[in-house]
């Protein structure tokens, strides 16, 4: 899995992902999108990309950066118009999508080994999201 701890940007598919966020070859709206519409298992890559993806959303409604890399506090502030209400919502309905081990393989990996740390994390940004949109 390439991860060194439970926290978002703690593994290599995240910051795969956010690199290829900052050089314009990936987008957040589709990166929620593929875990949100597909049927099947979703793959630990998309899982970890649409988890990244959420907390850079929630980094933009909370104005909370502190969870995030620099690259992608970087990106923030040079497109701050990039996102809107409605990828907030995408966000808290990726979530649990990644949280469900019928439905993500990273779940799936997490659950193998001590996921309770992994899953108190994502459930944080979950209500970061949903705070966010009740606020």
């Amino acid at each position: 899995m390439g991860a060194w701890g439970h926290g978002t940007f703690e593994n290599d598919q995240a910051l795969e992902w956010l690199a290829d966020l900052v050089e314009g070859s990936a987008s957040i709206r589709t990166t929620l999108e593929a875990v949100t519409d597909d049927a099947d298992v979703v793959d630990s890559d998309v899982s970890s990309g649409a988890l990244a993806a959420a907390e850079v959303v929630a980094a933009w409604r909370d104005r909370d950066l502190r969870r995030l890399p620099d690259a992608a506090r970087e990106w923030l502030e040079a497109n701050p118009r990039a996102l809107d209400a409605s990828d907030v919502t995408l966000a808290a309905r990726a979530i649990p999508v990644v949280l469900d081990a019928q439905r993500s393989e990273l779940a799936q990996l997490w659950d193998e080994g001590d996921s309770d740390a992994w899953r108190a994390d994502v459930g944080l940004l979950l209500g970061r999201l949903s705070a966010a949109g009740t606020g």
